[in-house]
């Protein structure tokens, strides 16, 4: 599959063979370009007489890999709806890993080695037949591409071959090997053989020996991890928070509710036993992998034991084929993954529930090869595709998601509150230059002499740090990208440059504000790695980077600290850095990560310039429809998403190449519906020639099209300039 919105679909003939096999959604071998490649079908038509006429054929088929004729549909969709190329979003939706090496022998010439049928690998055919010989076989047939899934991952097993008292009789002058059999027996007569070792702690020679002398056989056996029966049988007083779900998974709603962070699993499991009670398939999305293995778990201790739950994920390497196998055949009954499961086939598919929905870890960045599109959208289009119900879990939705249950478009169940607060201080720091004020640090010192445990959280690793004017309280801003500008180096260089993290632009510090003109220019708090510095300085204790590693302080990133751990005391020394963002969703995200962090702990102090901060304020008193309210009356004027769409599109290359490019797309002009910014530098693709434009639309089809064509035009540069395009991104 070549993932390139040069190519469209092509049209090939289907040989007599291969009629009955083939079906829209067909994991298919044809030629392109002197090459057999893989391909899907999306359409199949009868060829008219007067029609221009199909002249190359397919070459074979793979039944096993064939996606169902939903997700096709569902796959055209998010292509139009993403600019994504048709051939990268259908990738999505097949197993990773696919095995493209292996050719079958169809017409064998006299000479070769290998009879009709024989399946033979690229390297032999190449090292037997020459490079040229092999594509002419390529080309005319008489080899055929074989696309297969990945081997099954395998493990090694040992299996008693006698009873304890032979093994008594055999054994009498080898301890060691006795002490192996005899666990092994114990174990059932069959074991893993890593378990088994590690159990006795004994040598894979003692093993070698009892196989060698016939009274253990090892083998190895293909694993399924990933994929586990359910051992529990639900627990009857949770059956009233199933049946809140149970209407919702019964008519096919879409639906989002408001819970606590800590009570997110809880609800995952009674939707899980809602679904599973109905005879509805489920999908679970989650933000982490970390999070996907725990509830799975969780779900599978949960459902009773004729249920199936698989997981999937990066992490699971080639085990995904086993699971994605599964999911197609309709041997699992609940599939919890990441993103990168939000296109897997999931027979009968009857719900989805997306947990943790504003996380920007449920979209792939630009760039990346899986589908540039936010779990949320995709569980919305699979929702209008397949007929499936959805459920979004969180402690509060996105602004895009509020404005669609404001509209009716999603029904808004009732709310679950959190019964515990963080008893909440704010302390002023305008006026000061102080990283640490005396209240946090007392509030740390307290909180450690009763044993607690401190969570700090930072913006940025390292020492980076925005600047900020003490006296209007406007950050200073990149004037080609508007992000704000960061302070480089160690903080005693505070005379240094400021530097911009998108396209690297570069100017020194000023001595005055440019917007008032005070002197007051403050830097908005150090980064993790001077905060450290500063913490066991004054608190005279080891300061760790992550929790779990027995330190009293730990300083991370929100999404290290909050959510899934509980701290004493949380401190956030420079707030302003995550309230003083100039991007789009600079307001969402910073109340996200404070109304996240009131959650996540007894006490709370915040340092800031701005107390009175309405994002600030909403946020730590949990006011979520204040907040949503006020946000998004600032994005309807604005025109932005929800309220009017996006496409941002990278241009990376060569200087004069990239410019050619940007050039000949005409985009500073108004195009129908469609509006665009001039183009301005950008470190796109991590090269210095990069450009970023940005075109808006009040509709998203429109907004669409103008991207794809971009994409269209740039693909057929020939590699010499690429685009990356994002609709409607997280951040701008």
């Amino acid at each position: 599959m070549i993932r390139t919105h040069a190519l469209p679909a092509f049209s090939y003939l289907v040989p007599a063979g291969l009629s009955g096999r083939l079906r829209v959604g067909s994991v298919v071998s044809a030629p392109l370009s002197g090459r057999q490649r893989v391909g899907v079908v999306v359409a199949l038509e009868r060829a008219e007489s007067d029609a221009p006429r199909a002249t190359e054929w397919i070459r074979s088929v793979s039944p096993d890999l064939a996606l169902p004729e939903t997700t096709v549909a569902l796959c055209e969709r998010l292509s139009q709806e993403t600019s994504t190329s048709l051939a990268q979003t259908l990738r999505c939706a097949l197993p990773p890993g696919l095995r493209t090496d292996r050719y079958a022998v169809r017409k064998p010439a006299p000479d070769w080695p290998w009879s009709r049928g024989e399946v033979v690998s690229r390297t032999s055919l190449r090292r037997t037949l020459g490079e040229e010989t092999f594509r002419e076989a390529e080309a005319d047939g008489r080899v055929s591409l074989e696309v297969r899934l990945p081997e099954p991952p395998s493990r090694e097993f040992a299996v008693a071959l006698i009873s304890a008292e032979q093994a008594s009789r055999e054994l009498r002058r080898a301890p060691s090997q006795r002490q192996v059999f005899e666990r092994l027996l114990r174990l059932g007569g069959e074991a893993g053989v890593e378990e088994l070792l590690a159990s006795v702690n004994a040598s894979r020679q003692n093993l070698r020996a009892l196989a060698a002398r016939g009274l253990v056989r090892l083998e190895r056996r293909a694993t399924a991890a990933a994929i586990s029966s359910a051992t529990g049988a639900g627990d009857a007083a949770d059956e009233r928070r199933s049946s809140a779900y149970a209407r919702v998974l019964r008519e096919g709603e879409v639906c989002v509710r408001r819970v606590p962070s800590r009570s997110t699993v809880r609800e995952t499991l009674a939707v899980a036993r809602a679904a599973f009670l109905s005879g509805t398939r489920l999908l679970v999305l989650v933000p982490e992998t970390s999070l996907a293995d725990r509830l799975a778990g969780e779900i599978a201790r949960y459902l009773p034991a004729e249920a199936t739950v698989g997981r999937y994920h990066g992490r699971l390497g080639d085990e995904r084929a086993a699971v994605w196998r599964a999911a197609v055949s309709g041997e699992l009954d609940v599939l919890v993954g990441t993103r990168s499961a939000a296109l897997l086939p999931l027979r009968d598919i009857g719900a989805v529930c997306v947990l943790d929905e504003p996380n920007p870890a449920h979209r792939a960045a630009p760039g990346h090869e899986g589908l540039a599109a936010h779990a949320r959208e995709v569980a919305l289009a699979r929702s209008a595709v397949e007929g499936s119900a959805v459920v979004f879990l969180s402690p509060f939705p996105s602004l895009r998601l509020a404005e669609l249950a404001r509209r009716g478009a999603v029904r808004e169940l009732r709310p679950l509150h959190q019964q515990e607060w963080a008893d909440v201080r704010l302390v002023d720091v305008r006026g000061t230059g102080a990283y640490l004020s005396e209240p946090l640090i007392s509030a740390c010192k307290a909180t450690l002499a009763r044993g607690g445990s401190v969570g700090v959280v930072s913006e940025k690793s390292g020492h980076s740090r925005a600047l900020m004017c003490g006296g209007c309280g406007r950050p200073a801003l990149c004037r080609n990208c508007g992000v704000p500008l960061i302070v480089t180096g160690p903080p005693s260089r505070d005379k240094g440059m400021l530097a911009c993290g998108r396209c690297d632009h570069r100017e020194p510090v000023p001595e005055n504000c440019p917007e008032c003109g005070s002197g007051r220019l403050v830097a908005l708090g150090a980064g993790a790695g001077r905060l450290r510095e500063l913490l066991l300085e004054r608190l005279g204790v080891r300061v760790g980077t992550a929790p779990g590693e027995g330190t009293p302080v730990v300083v991370g990133s929100p999404a290290e600290l909050l959510c899934w751990s509980f701290w004493d005391l949380l401190v956030f020394p420079a707030a302003d850095s995550f309230l003083f963002g100039s991007w789009m969703g600079a307001s969402e995200r910073a109340f996200r990560v404070l109304y996240g962090a009131a959650e996540s702990c007894r006490r709370l102090v915040v340092q800031t310039r701005d107390p009175e901060n309405p994002t600030l304020l909403a946020a730590v008193r949990g006011d979520y429809r204040s907040f949503a309210a006020a946000e998004l009356s600032r994005l309807r004027k604005l025109g932005y998403p929800p309220f009017g769409h996006l496409a941002r599109l990278d241009f990376s290359g060569r200087e004069q190449e990239v410019r050619r490019a940007v050039e000949s797309l005409g985009v500073t002009e108004r195009d129908g519906e469609v509006t665009s910014s001039g183009p301005v530098r950008s470190a796109a693709g991590g090269e210095p020639g990069g450009w970023t434009l940005l075109l808006r639309a009040k509709n998203r089809e429109a907004v669409a099209r103008a991207a794809r064509r971009a994409a269209v035009r740039t693909a057929k540069s020939g590699g010499k300039v690429r685009l990356t395009v994002e609709i409607d991104p997280e951040e701008i």
